[in-house]
C-alpha cells in the first residue's frame, strides 16, 4: 500500500511536468501567431493525507499541556493554473497598411454575431463592403465611425477635422469614399530678411492655398525694404491679382526678431473680389503667421544673412480618393 502510495505521488510529478511542457510547446508553436500572449504553468501541492489531527493547547494557569500541530503531508503535486504573461510584446513593423498593434495597456474590440469580443491581434482586413474585419474570423473591428448630415456629407468639427460619431459600432471604410476638401485658414513663415538690404531690396515669396472647393490658388507676399530702420513694407497678391492685408508693414526689433505685427489677416471676401467669384467660404478668416509670440527665434527674423523668408506650411487640402 505504501510503495504504491509512493509511485502515484512520483507519476503526479511526471504528469504534471508533461503538462508544463504542454504549455512550453504550445508558447513556441504560437511564436509567430498575431497578438499571442505566453502562458506560465503554475504548480500545486496535493495537500491531502492526515495521520493526526492536531490538538488545541489546553492549560490553566501553570498546568495542563501545550497544542499539537496535525500530522499530514501531500499526496504529489498537480497543475494549479495556467497565466497568461499580459506585458507589452515586441512591434514588429509589416508592409499591409492596416496590421494595427497596441502599445501599452488595452485590446482591439471585435463584434462576432452581436458578442463583444477583447484582442491585442490587429492583422485587419477590408472586407467587400468596406468594414474592417478580423483576418482570420471575420469578426467586425468597433471604433468610431465619421458623422455625416442627412444629405450623407461629412461633419467637420470647428477645427476643420473630421468630426467622430462617439457611438461604437463597425468601423467601415467605403471604398468609393471621397474626402471633401478644407479651405485653407493658417499658413505660417520662417526665413530671414537680410539685415543689411538696401531701401527698395525686394523679397517674394509664394505658397499653394486651396479654396472651398479644393481649387489651388497662389498666394504671395512681397517684402521691401524701406528707408526707416528695421521696418519693410509687405503687399500681397492672390493668383497675380493684388488683395488686402491686415498690416501694410512689418518692423524688428534691434536684436532681429520680429517687433509687430505677428500675424497678418487676410479677408477671404477680398480673396472672392480679387479672384471676381465665390470660391473662398467668407465665415472663414485667412491667418498668416509671422512669428510665435512665445518663441519669436523660428518665426520671421532679421539678421545679416541671405534672404530666406519663406512660407512654411498651410493646413488645406483637396478632395481626395481612398487609395489603399
Amino acid at each position: 500500500m505504501g510503495l504504491s502510495r509512493s509511485l502515484t505521488i512520483g507519476a503526479s510529478s511526471l504528469r504534471a511536468n508533461q503538462q508544463r511542457f504542454d504549455v512550453i510547446s504550445n508558447n513556441l508553436a504560437n511564436s509567430n501567431t498575431v497578438g499571442y500572449k505566453t502562458e506560465r504553468a503554475n504548480f500545486a501541492e496535493q495537500f491531502s493525507q492526515v495521520y493526526s489531527r492536531g490538538n488545541a493547547p489546553d492549560v490553566v494557569s501553570t498546568t495542563g499541556r501545550g497544542g499539537t500541530n496535525p500530522m499530514q503531508f501531500g499526496l504529489g503535486v498537480k497543475l494549479g493554473s495556467i497565466q497568461q504573461d499580459m506585458t507589452q510584446g515586441v512591434i514588429e513593423t509589416t508592409n499591409r497598411p492596416l496590421d494595427m498593434a497596441i502599445q501599452g495597456e488595452g485590446f482591439f474590440v471585435y463584434n462576432s454575431n452581436g458578442v463583444d469580443l477583447y484582442s491585442r491581434a490587429g492583422a485587419v482586413s477590408l472586407d467587400r463592403d468596406g468594414f474592417l474585419v478580423d483576418s482570420n474570423s471575420g469578426a467586425l473591428l468597433q471604433g468610431y465611425n465619421i458623422e455625416k448630415d442627412a444629405n450623407g456629407r461629412i461633419i467637420k468639427n470647428s477645427d476643420g477635422a473630421n468630426k467622430l460619431n462617439a457611438t461604437m459600432t463597425n468601423l467601415q471604410i467605403p471604398v468609393d469614399t471621397i474626402s471633401p476638401p478644407r479651405q485653407t485658414e493658417n499658413i505660417s513663415m520662417n526665413g530671414n530678411l537680410n539685415a543689411a538690404s538696401a531701401a527698395g531690396d525686394v523679397r517674394k515669396t509664394s505658397i499653394n492655398i486651396y479654396d472651398n472647393f479644393g481649387g489651388v490658388r497662389s498666394l504671395a507676399l512681397t517684402f521691401t525694404k524701406t528707408a526707416n530702420a528695421n521696418e519693410y513694407s509687405i503687399s500681397g497678391a492672390i493668383d497675380g491679382k493684388t488683395v488686402a492685408l491686415s498690416s501694410n508693414t512689418v518692423t524688428f526689433f534691434n536684436d532681429g526678431t520680429l517687433n509687430t505685427p505677428n500675424k497678418l489677416t487676410i479677408n477671404t471676401a477680398d480673396l472672392n473680389t480679387a479672384l471676381g467669384s465665390t470660391q473662398f467660404d467668407t465665415a472663414k478668416t485667412m491667418t498668416v503667421t509671422l512669428a510665435e509670440s512665445t518663441d519669436l527665434t523660428k518665426g520671421l527674423t532679421q539678421y545679416s544673412a541671405s534672404n530666406s523668408a519663406s512660407f512654411k506650411v498651410q493646413d488645406g487640402y483637396s478632395s481626395g480618393d481612398l487609395l489603399s
